[in-house]
């Protein structure tokens, strides 16, 4: 044993050559053993996985008079987009996130940033609660929420949530 390290007798009687290659093969097996705690040290850190943030519709009146669709839009996190596989898109009824309340559960493209659902699920007057998570290999962002009330008559509430026309 030399300076912490287990040396063979071999390697001593090899000369300086058989030392290089022992010390070598340490220094990769010890790399790759501390390489290998950092991947499991850094699913623990929190900002690898940030919320998502959503940007409409965020608390508003939707007003869904004559649109055929609803488009859901968030913002794209720069970061470690390579190594989230999909976005989590869930649609609820009310403000209840339960499973008894949810009305669409949908993997989203890690590369696409909004999300289009048919007008005819919502009612006039009633809320609906979207959240949306990243999904990485080793963990999930915590669920973003919004809800939001629909307006279905013209005229009652200001057009708002993106809500697209002749669709």
């Amino acid at each position: 044993m030399k300076g912490g390290y287990f040396i063979p007798p071999e390697a001593e009687e090899g000369g300086l050559m058989m030392r290089t290659k022992v010390l070598t093969w340490l220094a990769v097996v010890v790399g790759f053993v501390c390489l290998a705690g950092s991947f499991v040290a850094a699913s623990d850190w929190p900002d690898l996985a940030p919320e998502p943030e959503l940007l409409s519709p965020t608390g508003e009146v939707v007003n869904l008079a004559d649109k055929k669709t609803l488009e859901f839009k968030w913002s794209p996190f720069i970061g470690r987009m390579w190594e989230r596989q999909y976005y989590d898109f869930r649609l609820y009824k009310g403000r209840q996130t339960t499973e008894a309340n949810q009305l669409i559960a949908k993997q989203i493209p890690k590369d696409q940033y909004s999300f289009t659902v048919d007008a005819g699920i919502f009612q006039d007057g009633e809320v609906y609660t979207w959240g949306l998570r990243q999904v990485y290999m080793d963990r999930k962002s915590e669920q973003a929420y919004s809800s939001f009330k629909v307006e279905k008559n013209a005229g009652s509430a200001c057009p708002t949530g993106d809500a697209k026309a002749g669709e």
